[in-house]
């Protein structure tokens, strides 16, 4: 059943709900656009629509329910409707294809943690082909645990801007040196490379204190004397260190084919040198 009347607020509210749902059309007043109707249910909801011929065809547009929705409101955007179709446009179908591509996005969409996994994975690939180390990963793990994964991970990779990467790294040197902060950097610059927009990617390290210690030569004299007193491996072991200037990790880690007796030099894998090249330490 449809009703032509006046729209008010008043007379809506006194509207007397029956078993059936009911339309009444914007009929009467000054301000009434043709084609603007409120279907009333039995359940008391009422909700503004918008009707009209489109190619040939009759189109009912949602505008919103009364009373979250004035009446002035929805004559407004029935008139917006009204020009819409005039020009072809079906804001159905609008509604239609934005649906689509805000899922189409969704489903498309990663979250940090997806995004280190991924970068997780393809570090894990490059271990084995000898571009990168095992302790570099580890490395990135603890950084992404301590440091990232609880403040972002939960986060849309899209969603992130630069003002906020760079508030979590302000939030992050809060409570960490400044070393910490710059391995974040390094490792979310990396993690957001290939993305179309790395909001990370312009944001600068920060100058880092350098911790230095010469030893004088009475401190070199007391070290080698004490370690007369140590079992022979890790005599051997600091005799390494000091004598070849090597990471930790390099010395802990070397092997018997690595040294090269007939040159007397340590041939050290590129899985071993951040460079990714090999190096050679002489011995001589």
């Amino acid at each position: 059943m449809s009703i032509e009347t006046s729209f008010t607020k008043r007379a809506f509210e006194q509207l007397e709900i029956g078993q059936k749902r009911f339309r009444i059309a914007d009929f009467g007043h000054r301000d009434s656009i043709n084609g603007l109707i409120l279907d009333v249910f039995p359940s008391g909801k009422k909700v503004f629509r918008f009707r009209r011929k489109h190619l040939g065809k009759d189109v009912t547009v949602t505008i919103g329910e009364f009373p979250h929705l004035t009446i002035e409101n929805a004559r407004k955007q029935a008139k917006h409707i009204a020009v819409d179709l005039a020009e072809g446009v079906n804001p159905n179908e609008a509604k239609r294809l934005a649906k689509q591509e805000a899922e189409r996005k969704e489903a498309l969409s990663i979250s940090v943690q997806q995004l280190f996994d991924s970068f997780e994975a393809e570090f894990m690939v490059k271990i084995k082909t000898g571009e990168r180390r095992l302790n570099s990963l580890k490395d990135i793990q603890s950084t992404w645990k301590n440091h990232i994964q609880p403040r972002i991970a939960h986060l849309l990779v899209e969603n992130i801007t630069t003002v906020e990467a760079e508030n979590l790294l302000k939030l992050i040197i809060t409570k960490n040196s400044a070393a910490v902060r710059n391995k974040c950097l390094t490792l979310l610059k990396s993690m957001f490379n290939e993305q179309q927009l790395n909001p990370f990617g312009r944001i600068k390290k920060l100058a880092a204190v350098k911790r230095e210690r010469i030893l004088n030569q009475h401190e070199v004299r007391a070290l080698l004397e004490s370690l007369e007193f140590e079992p022979p491996l890790y005599r051997d072991v600091v005799m390494l260190l000091l004598l070849t200037g090597q990471r930790k990790s390099c010395v802990f880690s070397m092997e018997w084919r690595e040294i090269d007796h007939q040159r007397g030099v340590w041939i050290i894998p590129t899985s071993k040198i951040c460079t990714g090249q090999p190096k050679l330490d002489t011995f001589s």
